[in-house]
């Protein structure tokens, strides 16, 4: 099945009582905004697993040079000084004993992550106060966390999604107002070009009812293009032409057959009105 078809019968089904061009417009910005509905979800995944992988290999990082310095003689509790307050760290030996933490109230939550891997959670993640005497305070968060070892020491770290959750939600209010402007300014433009397409056929039918009114001999606007609208108007001219010779000839014909018919007429009247009543029933048989 071509496409034509598949074409006029969507539109026959969109909306029949309009016209061809809102239909075309209709279909047109329901595509479009269809296709970016997708590609904004496509987008924004994309762009998830990006900053997702990018805030992985920077944990992984982190943990593995921590873990190498520990091996390397290093000070757990002087390690786990290296971490920002917005990420959180556990340290622990293969048997699972902590050893030292940082951000995290209870830091078995962080070390059954399996070394080399990463890890999305929700943790009860600790607050450290700046002035001392003050109660830190603890709150959950959803945190990715990655983990390395060295020497039997783990090392797990962890940082809040805040950052990824911001850009997400930036990139999310963007589209959300980009779509709706590209849907408006779309719209527009597949009315002005369904507009413009459309105008030689709407120039083709007011010099057919031209025609109409006036009969005979009035020929269509005959584009210079070569494309089907084109060819329309071609083909209707040579249908005009047709019908104009068709018309011509039946006038021909009806002027010769009145002229023949003419002759025996006037004779058959005057047979008529000359005739006695005498002769009228042989008259009537001739």
């Amino acid at each position: 099945m071509s496409i034509a078809p598949r074409l006029q019968a969507l539109l026959g089904r969109v909306s029949p009582r309009r016209s061809i061009r809102a239909r075309l417009t209709l279909i047109g910005t329901t595509v479009l905004v269809g296709g970016l509905a997708i590609g904004a979800f496509a987008f924004v995944q994309l762009l998830e697993n990006r900053l997702l992988a990018n805030l992985d290999q920077t944990l992984l990082t982190q943990a593995v040079d921590r873990a190498v310095a520990i091996e390397s003689g290093a000070d757990p509790a002087t390690v786990i000084a290296t971490i920002d307050q917005e990420s959180a760290i556990a340290i622990s030996d293969a048997a699972g004993t902590v050893l030292a933490s940082r951000g995290v109230d209870d830091p078995t939550q962080l070390t059954d992550l399996t070394p080399g891997t990463n890890d999305t959670r929700t943790i009860d993640f600790l607050e450290e106060e700046e002035h001392a005497g003050e109660e830190n305070e603890v709150e959950r968060y959803e945190v990715r966390t990655a983990a390395a070892s060295s020497g039997g020491t783990i090392v797990t770290v962890a940082s809040k999604l805040e950052d990824v959750d911001r850009t997400l939600g930036d990139a999310g209010q963007l589209l959300a107002i980009g779509i709706p402007f590209i849907a408006v300014a779309g719209a527009a433009l597949f009315w002005t070009v369904s507009g413009r397409s459309l105008r030689p056929v709407e120039r083709l039918r007011t010099d057919a009812q031209a025609i109409a009114d006036i009969g005979t001999g009035g020929r269509v606007q005959q584009p210079t293009s070569s494309d089907e609208i084109g060819n329309l108007a071609r083909t209707l001219n040579d249908m005009l032409e047709r019908l104009d010779a068709g018309a011509a000839a039946l006038r021909r014909f009806v002027s010769d057959s009145s002229h023949e018919i003419r002759s025996p007429i006037t004779n058959i009247r005057a047979r008529v009105e000359t005739t006695s009543e005498d002769d009228w029933l042989d008259a009537r048989a001739d």
